[in-house]
């Protein structure tokens, strides 16, 4: 065998066996924090990717999306600058996601303080979630009355305990008393 094909074989061993040459062993620290960077860059992508896809099919808050990323396993400090970068540029908005958030529970049927309470849970801020609700053009008088007519029937009876029962439902939907009153009389 000649002396080049020996080397070449050799050479294609190391690199089959250990994924570097010979001559790279011996190789600086700087090389290493390229492969570092690199490995970085790759999973901001990937966030970025799954931010995408998270917000092609719905709004999101910002705290959620730090949550399903967390989840995911992904560090804070990876993924904050990411996020930041998408509300920067308005693909993430806490305000587009609490009206879209209030137009969606509204429909299920729930009342102003409901949606509140579960607008705080999802990380919007009080000053938001006050001027969506603000904003939101809805007559929640009419929604109490419409969940009442849909789940009593249109029942006007002045039975107290058939009263009571509707203005516990209304109140667990998280409607206040004057549409409550309002609904059930």
């Amino acid at each position: 065998m000649s002396y080049h094909l020996l080397a070449l074989i050799c050479l294609l061993f190391c690199v089959c066996r250990h994924g570097v040459l010979p001559m790279e062993k011996g190789m600086d620290e700087l090389d290493g924090l390229d492969r570092d960077t690199q490995q970085e860059v790759d999973e901001r992508k990937r966030i970025k990717s799954i931010i995408y896809r998270f917000l092609t099919r719905r709004e999101y808050s910002y705290f959620e999306l730090e949550q399903k990323l967390t989840y995911k396993g992904f560090s804070k400090q990876v993924f904050g600058p990411l996020l930041e970068q998408f509300t920067q540029q308005g693909l993430q908005s806490d305000q587009r996601f609490a009206e879209a958030f209030c137009r969606f529970r509204s429909r299920k049927g729930y009342g102003p303080f409901k949606i509140e309470a579960e607008l705080r849970l999802k990380g919007v801020s009080d000053k938001i979630i006050g001027q969506t609700l603000d904003s939101v053009e809805l007559d929640w008088y009419k929604t109490a009355k419409e969940i009442i007519e849909r789940r009593f029937g249109v029942d006007k009876t002045l039975d107290t305990t058939v009263r009571s029962r509707k203005w516990r439902f209304l109140q667990n939907r998280g409607f206040t008393a004057e549409q409550i009153k309002a609904a059930v009389e």
